[in-house]
C-alpha cells in the first residue's frame, strides 16, 4: 500500500495515512507478474500495437467520462451509513456524527477533484468469460486478450529518454515523478467496513483526549474519501473483476516519451477532447501474452 502515501500533500495527511491505512490485508496487484487487458481485435491491431515503432499505445480514460455516472462516488453512501451506525451503536456521539456528515458532504460537492485521474482497466484473470463477452468480443466482433508485465505499467519513468534508471540518487529526488499505481477494485463493503468503523472510533477517542478546540475532522474524512473513491464500487459490478492502472494527469507533463494527451492517430485533438484521454506508450517487450478470441466462442448460447 505504499503508493497511497503519494496522495498525502502535507505532513498532517501523511500522519493520517500512516495511522489509518497501514495494511488492508489485501494482496497488492503490483506484485503480480502479469495483468490482462480485454479489447477488440481492431483496436489492438490499429491503435494499440505499433510494430514499426516496437511500441504499445494504451489509452487511459478520464474517470469523469466513465459510463457509470457514479464513478468515484460509490464510497459516499457507504461512509454515510457507517457514520450513522457508529452513532447508533454508541461508538461516537451525535455531535461527532453531525460533524463527520458535514465534512463528507463538502467532499461530495467538490466535483473537480476527480478530473485529474485517468484509468485503464485490467484483470488478474486471463480467461474470464464475462470480460470476453462484454469487452473483448463486444457486439460480436473478434477480440484480443493482452497480457502485460505489471512492472512496466507503473515503472514508466525508466522508459523516458531523459531519465537514467541506473542513477538511484536522481530517481529518489525526482520530484515530478508521475503518480501511477495499481489497485484491485473493491466490491464488497465487508472488506473495509470494520476497518473504517475502528478508525472512526480511534479518531473519536483521540479527539476527546486533545480537546475539540484543537481538532478538525476535515483531513480525516478527506483521507477516507481519497483512499477509496478511485477503486470502490457497488457489488453489482463484481463480475468485472477489475484491477485499475490509475494515473494522475497533473504529474505527467515532464514525461512526453511515456505519456501524452495526443494519440499517434489524433496528434491535434479538439480542445474539448484533449484532456478526455491520456495515452501511455510502452516498449513492446512489456507485452507478455496475446490471445486472439473468436467472437463465436464469446457469444452466449
Amino acid at each position: 500500500m505504499e503508493n497511497i502515501f503519494i496522495n498525502a500533500c502535507d505532513f498532517d495527511q501523511a500522519v493520517y495515512y500512516t495511522a489509518l491505512f497501514p495494511d488492508f490485508n489485501l494482496s497488492d496487484p503490483s506484485h503480480t507478474l502479469t495483468l490482462y487487458h480485454y479489447t477488440n481485435q481492431e483496436t489492438y491491431e490499429h491503435y494499440i500495437y505499433h510494430p514499426e515503432k516496437r511500441q504499445l499505445e494504451l489509452r487511459l480514460t478520464n474517470i469523469t467520462l466513465f459510463l457509470d455516472d457514479k464513478e468515484g462516488y460509490h464510497i459516499f453512501p457507504l461512509l454515510y451509513k457507517l457514520f450513522a451506525e457508529c452513532q447508533n451503536d454508541g461508538t461516537i456521539d451525535s455531535a461527532f456524527h453531525k460533524q463527520l456528515a458535514q465534512e463528507l458532504k463538502i467532499c461530495e460537492n467538490r466535483f473537480r477533484q476527480l478530473g485529474r485521474w485517468y484509468v485503464l482497466s485490467f484483470s488478474r484473470e486471463s480467461n474470464c468469460q464475462y470480460l470476453k463477452e462484454n469487452y473483448a468480443c463486444k457486439k460480436g466482433n473478434p477480440g484480443v486478450i493482452l497480457g502485460l508485465q505489471t512492472h512496466c505499467l507503473v515503472d514508466t519513468a525508466s522508459q523516458n529518454s531523459g531519465f537514467f534508471p541506473d542513477c538511484a540518487e536522481k530517481r529518489a529526488f525526482k520530484d515530478d515523478f508521475p503518480t501511477a499505481f495499481l489497485r484491485d477494485v473493491l466490491y464488497d463493503e465487508c472488506l473495509i467496513k470494520d476497518f473504517i468503523h475502528n478508525a472512526i472510533g480511534c479518531i473519536y477517542t483521540f479527539r476527546n483526549q486533545i480537546g475539540t478546540s484543537h481538532f478538525s475532522l476535515q483531513h480525516f474524512v478527506q483521507t477516507l474519501v481519497d483512499a477509496y473513491r478511485l477503486y470502490f464500487k457497488d457489488s453489482h459490478f463484481d463480475k468485472e473483476k477489475e484491477t485499475r492502472l490509475i494515473v494522475d494527469g497533473n504529474t505527467v507533463q515532464n514525461y512526453p516519451d511515456v505519456y501524452s494527451f495526443s494519440s499517434y492517430y489524433t496528434p491535434h485533438p479538439a480542445q474539448d477532447e484533449q484532456k478526455s484521454y491520456l495515452y501511455l506508450y510502452l516498449n513492446d517487450c512489456s507485452l507478455y501474452h496475446v490471445e486472439h478470441v473468436a467472437s463465436q466462442i464469446c457469444s452466449c448460447d
